[in-house]
């Protein structure tokens, strides 16, 4: 699933602007709280999260409805895709919490979703990039670092171990952080277009996001 929901968000990236995908990929949070409801104990839905739920798919909704003047005809596609592979990364969270986290340590679940997506990866990345890589230059080699050291390596295992440590709850809070930068890099560094529904759906899907994470901390 972890595979397979990268190959979703790759693909769909050649449709739609990088600015609406991390709006609709963060629907992850969203899919862990109403299956935790369901499938694990002591995690039930309560009127905030209830209310998270409602903000957060009202964003999407907005976003979902609202097209940049230089969208293509399949811009929904690369959205629907997106979607599925937020919803991809929210089931693999509610299986890692319910038959791996009392098992393994973080360290083993990382290196498992690593190991187990490479030949979907490379399958995926043969496909997109057909065309080899014969000459190696700065450009190159800082892509492959930040990809592969910095994102896939000490992101991921830094999260992983701050998971190990601290409170989950009050570490998911965060994500909610997490389009507001996405959004807004899209615009700056990829000049793409901040449309209305932009503007609309980011306060309401980050906040959504934060009311469903949102822990009321006891009174001593």
């Amino acid at each position: 699933m972890f595979g397979i929901e990268f190959a979703c968000i790759y693909f769909g990236l050649l449709y739609t602007d990088a600015a609406r995908s991390v709006l609709f990929v963060y629907l992850s949070p969203f899919v862990v709280a109403i299956g935790a409801h369901f499938f694990l104990k002591g995690d039930r839905l309560t009127f905030l999260k209830m209310l998270g739920l409602v903000l957060a798919f009202t964003g999407i909704f907005v976003v979902f409805g609202g097209r940049p003047k230089t969208a293509k005809a399949a811009m929904y596609l690369g959205d629907i895709l997106q979607i599925t592979a937020a919803v991809l990364w929210g089931v693999t969270t509610l299986y890692i919490k319910k038959f791996m986290a009392t098992r393994v340590e973080p360290i083993n679940t990382f290196l498992y979703q690593l190991f187990f997506s490479i030949p979907i990866l490379l399958t995926v990345s043969i496909l997109l990039e057909p065309k080899w890589i014969y000459k190696i230059d700065p450009y190159i080699v800082g892509s492959l670092f930040y990809q592969s050291v910095i994102i896939a390596f000490i992101t991921y295992f830094v999260w992983f171990k701050l998971i190990h440590e601290y409170s989950v709850s009050r570490l998911s809070a965060f994500t909610f952080l997490t389009p507001i930068f996405g959004v807004f890099s899209g615009v700056i560094f990829l000049q793409e277009e901040l449309t209305v529904s932009l503007m609309i759906g980011l306060p309401l899907v980050s906040t959504g996001i934060f009311l469903v994470n949102w822990r009321r901390r006891a009174v001593i």
